[in-house]
């Protein structure tokens, strides 16, 4: 049974057989991504930054979230590309827990407040807001 297939970064969580044919420029000498390169960023999961920011579902995250236009996510998106072929073979996204936890809550607040206005009429909005600060 092989198990290489099974290999992964440890801090990134992408496969070891893909870094193995990755460009070497973000490698480092253990094999795995050189996470110094982003020193302001604390997390390279993306499994983990989606939880962070409180969504389940990585995939509609990615999708979703943080390629949508006016996503509220700071980080780094770094494609790891074949070093033959120049293909895209996987992609790191590096950010720090607190910038996670923090675009998690205004993207929360930004669909519910648009929930809201797509529900309720203009001239009850204003009640419903003022209603709130109490």
């Amino acid at each position: 049974m092989s198990t290489g297939s099974w290999l992964r970064d440890q801090r990134t969580g992408i496969k070891a057989s893909l870094l193995d044919r990755c460009d070497k420029k973000l490698i480092g000498s253990d094999g795995n991504v050189d996470v110094s390169l982003w020193p302001d960023s604390d997390m390279f999961d993306v499994t983990s930054f989606a939880a962070a920011a409180g969504f389940s579902d990585t995939r509609y995250f990615v999708t979703y979230v943080l390629n949508h236009p006016q996503t509220p996510f700071h980080c780094h998106k770094v494609f790891l590309t074949d070093a033959i072929s120049g293909g895209k073979l996987a992609t790191l996204y590096a950010t720090h827990q607190d910038s996670a936890v923090a675009g998690g809550e205004m993207w929360r607040e930004t669909k519910t407040a648009e929930a809201r206005a797509r529900v309720l009429p203009a001239s009850q909005q204003t009640v419903v807001n003022s209603l709130q600060q109490f």
